[in-house]
């Protein structure tokens, strides 16, 4: 054991390694990860002193870059992730203590025109975080994806409009409208601050829609039921999936909803369950019911890491973060429906529109169903008059002519 020790600390990062090692303790990691992280950053430690680097704080991002494709020659690409995981959790830990200084990224000229346009967005606009991340997903989809764009200043309309409808045979109705809003409000942002010298937002051409013109796809009672008895619940991931679940059923909230939960959100005392604004609705305060109680409880007490965080639900993994998108809560709905073999169109918005649906069958008004889902608008609850089909039975049709006679 004290060889071994010794040959851990016998190279530039030896000193570290005890200090590394605590910090991924508290990060949540078991010492069977520890153990292995700690092997992996010796070997780059060797790999230092080999190029006679002997000092951590002269460590560039580039050091690992070189070690982790020397291992890829030797040993493969799957060992050569192991590693780089390891170094790289190596790294963080030497910008959490401030041995190391992180490097600030340098942008192209066109990355730069994108974050001040997501600054506009978020300052002038006062779109969420979460709104401003899609629309830069959205940007770089299209002109790194398809366009390759190296400057504005080679664009010229049918470019623009040409892509934009290749884009739009491919992808959905929503993803086609996210992406027409991104694009004119990014050319309109470039011609109106001196970026660029035409208005390029008017060659996105205009999507016919009609307001209301689908019905909602919600879950039927009996899917959700399904879905939530196929969860194993004496696993870890089951419970967290299982509570997520039985908010989603019981409340209809949204992703972002159960996302944003925090430990101080529920009031035990009182059985009630408080959830922030989303999309400029109105914040919700909703009775504790047993079902959702017990869940939370369950994975609170046998399944929540114990972290600094206070968000209600985290990663299943080290180190324990929350669910910082709400297409990853809803991608681990997916999985459920899987599981169950339900087919259902949207993942955790399903739920929502499946608990609207089923409000309006048993008579709630529409004022009340807005009130549940914290809509501030009653148009936007419109679209759930479409599925009372009990309501649209009773709607006297006349008989042609031609029929009668």
């Amino acid at each position: 054991m004290p060889r071994a020790i010794k040959r851990h600390r016998d190279t530039p990062l030896g000193l570290l390694q005890d200090e590394f090692t605590d910090w991924m303790q508290h990060q949540g990691f078991s010492k069977s990860a520890q153990h292995h992280h700690v092997i992996y950053v010796t070997q780059f430690g060797r790999y230092l002193q080999r190029i006679k680097l002997n000092n951590p704080k002269q460590l560039k991002e580039k050091h690992l870059s070189q070690f982790i494709n020397r291992v890829k020659k030797s040993v493969g690409i799957r060992c050569a992730k192991s590693r780089s995981y390891a170094i790289k959790l190596f790294y963080d830990f030497l910008y959490h203590k401030n041995i190391l200084s992180k490097p600030k990224p340098r942008l192209t000229r066109f990355e730069t025109i994108v974050e001040s346009y997501i600054r506009w967005l978020e300052k002038e606009c006062h779109l969420a975080q979460g709104t401003c991340e899609l629309r830069r997903g959205y940007l770089t989809r299209f002109f790194y994806g398809d366009l390759k764009l190296t400057r504005l200043a080679h664009l010229s309309g049918n470019v623009v409009q040409h892509h934009f409808v290749l884009y739009a045979q491919h992808n959905s109705l929503a993803a086609r409208r996210s992406m027409q809003a991104t694009l004119r409000t990014f050319f309109r942002y470039c011609y109106l601050s001196g970026i660029a010298k035409k208005d390029l937002s008017s060659a996105i051409p205009r999507l016919k829609t009609y307001r209301l013109s689908t019905t909602p796809r919600g879950i039927s009672h009996t899917d959700a039921l399904q879905v939530l008895d196929i969860i194993d619940r004496h696993t870890a991931v089951g419970k967290r999936d299982y509570a997520v679940i039985r908010l989603l059923f019981h409340y209809g909230l949204r992703a972002a909803h159960v996302r944003l939960l925090r430990l101080d959100d529920i009031d035990w005392q009182n059985n009630v369950i408080h959830c922030h604004a989303i999309k400029q609705g109105k914040p919700l305060s909703l009775p504790l019911i047993p079902e959702v109680g017990n869940a939370i409880l369950d994975y609170l007490r046998y399944a929540r890491p114990m972290t600094h965080h206070r968000q209600l639900f985290l990663t299943t993994r080290a180190p324990y973060l929350p669910l910082r998108w709400s297409n990853i809560l809803s991608a681990m709905v997916r999985r459920r429906f899987a599981d169950a073999n339900v087919d259902a169109v949207s993942a955790a918005h399903a739920f929502r529109h499946g608990f609207a649906t089923q409000a309006l069958a048993n008579g709630v008004s529409l004022k009340g169903i807005a009130d549940l889902l914290g809509h501030q608008c009653l148009q936007t609850t419109l679209i759930y008059t479409k599925v009372d089909f009990i309501a649209l039975h009773e709607i006297p049709l006349e008989i042609p002519e031609e029929i009668r006679s």
